[in-house]
């Protein structure tokens, strides 16, 4: 079993106007960069046979970008505290609903595809949304076109498995615009224990 990261949240809403590393900026813009890749017109065919190519430029101009409030930003923040309450509430269905099809979770150094994650790692993320709390330290959100990404840190504490949680924990969620609103595509937790946590 996994020893799940957190990946709960505060009700707060306010964006954050911090620069993030640009290490994760470029990693969040690369991922962003497949995303569109894969859905254009002709983008699937070529990512079939191993031939997806990211624009270099693409990557070191969002690294040396700040993370800017977009026309979306509010749907594109709500799609993923939509993910996050469902976990909360235990909503197995509502948390799936924001996952694309295609979705893959990256955790613990593993990947799982969305029925992977539903069937093997889903119920223990609803117990520890459950078993702790967390509060959102830090959030940027950027776009591009029809794919976007938040980056987040979050303080999380509580017990679970009954061993205590005091953890400082990252988030990269990558998302497209579909019919149905904005869904996430991509969700990548590490976490660490909080300094000078017992």
């Amino acid at each position: 079993m996994q020893q799940p990261d957190p990946n709960t949240h505060a009700n707060d809403t306010g964006l954050w106007r911090k620069r993030p590393n640009n290490y994760v900026v470029a990693a969040a813009v690369g991922l962003v960069g497949i995303v569109t890749w894969l859905t254009a017109e002709h983008g699937g065919s070529a990512c079939a046979g191993g031939g997806c190519l990211i624009p270099p430029l693409t990557i070191l101009a969002a690294a040396n970008a700040d993370s800017v409030a977009t026309s979306d930003s509010k749907a594109i923040i709500a799609a993923v505290e939509g993910f996050h309450a469902a976990l909360i509430r235990g909503d197995a269905e509502a948390a799936m609903k924001m996952l694309a099809p295609n979705a893959i979770i990256l955790e613990s150094g593993a990947s799982q595809t969305r029925e992977e994650y539903a069937r093997e790692h889903l119920a223990e993320d609803i117990a520890f949304a459950k078993a702790t709390s967390s509060t959102r330290l830090t959030l940027n959100v950027g776009q591009e076109g029809k794919a976007a990404w938040t980056i987040s840190t979050y303080q999380t504490n509580g017990s679970f498995e009954p061993k205590p949680i005091d953890i400082i924990a990252a988030e990269l969620v990558v998302l497209t615009q579909s019919p149905d609103g904005w869904r996430i595509r991509s969700i990548h937790w590490s976490s660490r224990k909080r300094p000078n946590a017992k």
